[in-house]
């Protein structure tokens, strides 16, 4: 018989008694919300429905006071992961905690319409915009989005039951994401090759004088997606969130930058002069600033990641919008058109596994890869002007990471204390601390993005 006992957390972890029971409810009580107590276990512990059986509310309240005061987003594991519901959001009327809810059973209960919103709204509306403004794109982009787009939703019913050995951890990642736990990451793995391949067979045909720099886009993308992917995998086998070192990752970032805007120089030096008309004179800035651009971006896709189809929609809408500004001139290039219609569709076939709640994350594997693709998008075709409009949301978030540490920092070497502009950065966590839903949260940067669309379809950017 597996035993738990609670202990008062204080300045002596040994402390019993009559005020730890009292902290506690008593013997058999539920814990008080926020009690300062901790659960041990006690031999070997069965699986989750044992757990309940054997246990009741009891226990489940135990291991959730627990969760809440150590950290918000840890879990406690017997045999398998329980997931922890923050219990502010968990508190009925009478002051007990819900049974823990599985984001399985969330979904199956969700309205339909909500889940349309989530899942399919972005990819109804890029497709009604490419049936009607079809003059405005490359012949083909549409095809080359619904291949894609059918490839990667029917792929991922296979692929994402089979990732679950690739658990995502989190520890103070934003509110209420302790739910998330236990959630398959590393759905990048998946999506972004199929986007890249489909691409590829559509846009080759049509690549004459630009086939290296076509090859030198999906190479420079999968690099990073390997960055990414070497990060996932130290996440997932320490069980923490801390992979790659920030330093390291971004050396390889910079390095894989800087090799690809070497080669889109000597293949696409026209094109990128002509939109670009300072290079001949600051050819080394150049080099210098788009390996920075890449890396930049890169990361900014990365922090953008923190909300259930957040960075997947955002990139479809961004891509979708350089397929536009690549279908004519002055940043004329057909094949990558096609290409960055195939990574849009692929991102919005993603959305069925990764709209809210997600079934997988697309972790760094997936996020430093789209970041890495738009950057060498740009710097490779000189369209840097639509790029930074297109991309302005994800800019905005990192602008916020800055921002807050920056300003934490100077007020700690002026005042001694450190102060915060934001609740929490990036920005979409300051909304989620000022309690938005995450759904009101993406469709509300979805609209932005597709005013920044539309903005860059009619300026002349």
């Amino acid at each position: 018989m597996v035993g738990w006992r609670a202990e008062l957390v204080g300045r002596s972890l040994a402390a019993r008694g009559a005020r730890a029971k009292e902290l506690i409810g008593g013997d058999t009580g539920v814990p008080r919300l926020g009690s300062l107590v901790r659960v041990v276990k006690v031999g070997v512990g069965p699986d989750v429905a044992e757990f309940r059986r054997r246990g009741g509310g009891n226990l489940q309240g135990l291991v959730l006071c627990w969760g809440v005061h150590r950290a918000r987003n840890r879990s406690v594991r017997f045999g398998r992961t329980c997931p922890l519901l923050a219990s502010s959001q968990r508190k009925r009327d009478d002051g007990r905690i819900r049974p823990s809810v599985s984001r399985g059973d969330e979904a199956a209960r969700e309205p339909a319409y909500q889940r349309f919103l989530t899942k399919y709204f972005l990819t109804v509306v890029i497709i009604c915009g490419l049936s009607v403004c079809g003059s405005l794109f490359q012949a083909g982009t549409l095809q080359c989005f619904l291949v894609s787009w059918a490839v990667v939703a029917t792929f991922g019913r296979w692929a994402v039951p089979k990732m679950g050995g690739l658990k995502q951890s989190f520890q103070g990642d934003g509110p209420d994401h302790a739910t998330k736990e236990g959630t398959p990451t590393a759905g990048g793995i998946f999506f972004v090759p199929i986007g890249l391949a489909v691409g590829l067979a559509h846009a080759w045909p049509t690549a004459e004088g630009q086939k290296a720099l076509l090859l030198g886009v999906v190479l420079c993308t999968l690099c990073c997606g390997i960055i990414g992917a070497a990060d996932d995998y130290l996440i997932v086998t320490k069980e923490t969130n801390r992979g790659l070192s920030p330093r390291v990752k971004l050396l390889f970032q910079a390095i894989t930058g800087f090799a690809f805007c070497f080669l889109a120089y000597l293949s696409n030096y026209g094109q990128i002069r002509e939109a670009i008309p300072v290079l001949k004179e600051f050819r080394v800035l150049y080099l210098l600033s788009s390996s920075i651009l890449i890396a930049g971006e890169s990361n900014a896709v990365n922090l953008t990641d923190g909300v259930d189809g957040l960075a997947s929609g955002l990139f479809a809408i961004a891509a979708i919008g350089l397929a536009a500004t690549l279908s004519s001139p002055p940043h004329l290039s057909p094949s990558l058109a096609l290409l960055c219609a195939a990574m849009s569709g692929a991102c919005c076939g993603f959305l069925e596994h990764n709209g809210n709640p997600a079934k997988v994350f697309m972790g760094d594997t997936g996020s430093l890869a789209l970041g890495a693709f738009l950057a060498s998008v740009a710097v490779g075709t000189g369209c840097i002007l639509p790029f930074l409009l297109l991309t302005m949301v994800f800019n905005l978030e990192m602008l916020s990471v800055i921002l807050q540490v920056g300003y934490f920092k100077w007020t700690k070497a002026k005042c001694g204390v450190g102060r915060r502009l934001f609740k929490m950065a990036p920005f979409h966590h300051h909304l989620e601390r000022c309690s938005w839903s995450e759904r009101s949260i993406v469709l509300a940067f979805y609209a932005f993005a597709v005013s920044l669309l539309a903005g860059n379809l009619v300026l002349p950017v």
